[in-house]
């Protein structure tokens, strides 16, 4: 079929023929283990005077992962951010240009001893168009399980075969650690590093990442093909800072997204940091702002709906 694809192609004048590849050589996919980008046509596909940002199934063909991706499209001529063309890998380019975090919006808070579970009285949802639905969890201990109703409800459920409460992943002052729950006899918890997979029982495999070297805020994501319940596009352990933007120390990457905005949390409270353009329910922000439930941040390349009730 991939032939195929290509070979009728082929047969239309070379006008068209020109126009089709280029477009479709700028849609694109990005693996999200290794983050080599892949465009359709390379992929063997077309896609030409489309719109939207659809979803693909997808076989990474630098490191053979197999992954739904979001297409999205690079235009040659316009604002986006550049890809390193010698790789098609846009994290070699964003990586040069780290988004600047800044004393006041949250830097580590350097804690020297473990903490109990806090029971996460400030987590939230962030519905961000294009991109999905992405969990804020603030607590220093968060627990992962299957999911369960009442006291028994983890932090981060997974349909498995797990217990409700399986493991705790929590943070120490040396980054995080991961500790089984319950039971006579539990292991001492074991310090994760940062981009390690690791296996929680069940066949449930995770990976924790803090890809930014000013904040302790961490992104956790389900390798194995598990799926979280509620869906999840993502989960960010959020320490003080969330960064979303294009570069590869965002918490929430898109090459979309040129201008980051920083979320940060402030006596027990969500806050944005003021880009240009940036409006909170339609009325433009010049400056640092609390974030209240159901409120809306647009940009002219992002919209995002926060959700502080997580109850659901």
């Amino acid at each position: 079929m991939t032939g195929l694809v290509h070979r009728v192609v082929r047969m239309l004048p070379q006008g068209w023929q020109s126009a089709i590849e280029r477009e479709s050589r700028e849609w694109r996919a990005r693996c999200p283990k290794c983050l080599h980008e892949t465009s359709v046509w390379d992929l063997g596909g077309v896609r030409y005077k489309a719109a939207g940002n659809c979803f693909r199934s997808i076989t990474c063909s630098h490191c053979g992962t197999s992954f739904t991706g979001q297409l999205y499209r690079v235009r040659s001529n316009d604002d986006a951010p550049p890809i390193n063309a010698a790789t098609e890998n846009y994290a070699a380019v964003a990586a040069s240009r780290p988004t600047p975090i800044k004393p006041g919006w949250g830097i580590a808070a350097g804690r020297t001893e473990p903490v109990a579970a806090s029971g996460g009285t400030n987590d939230c949802k962030l519905w961000i168009d294009g991109a999905g639905c992405y969990l804020l969890l603030t607590s220093d201990a968060v627990t992962v399980g299957s999911p369960a109703s009442g006291s028994d409800r983890p932090d981060l459920a997974i349909m498995a075969a797990i217990s409700r409460r399986q493991v705790q992943v929590i943070r120490v002052a040396e980054g995080f650690t991961l500790v089984p729950v319950g039971g006579e006899g539990t292991p001492a918890g074991r310090l994760l590093r940062s981009g390690e997979t690791f296996d929680i029982g069940g066949g449930v495999q995770l990976r924790l990442r803090v890809p930014n070297p000013l904040s302790q805020t961490a992104v956790m994501e389900v390798v194995s093909p598990h799926r979280t319940e509620p869906r999840l596009n993502g989960v960010i352990l959020l320490d003080q800072v969330c960064v979303l933007g294009p570069g590869a120390d965002a918490h929430i990457r898109s090459p979309l997204w040129p201008t980051p905005l920083i979320l940060f949390r402030r006596d027990e409270a969500l806050w944005c940091k003021a880009v240009p353009a940036l409006q909170r329910n339609g009325e433009s922000i010049s400056s640092e702002v609390k974030l209240e439930n159901g409120d809306v941040l647009t940009t002219e390349d992002l919209r995002l709906r926060v959700e502080l009730s997580c109850d659901s």
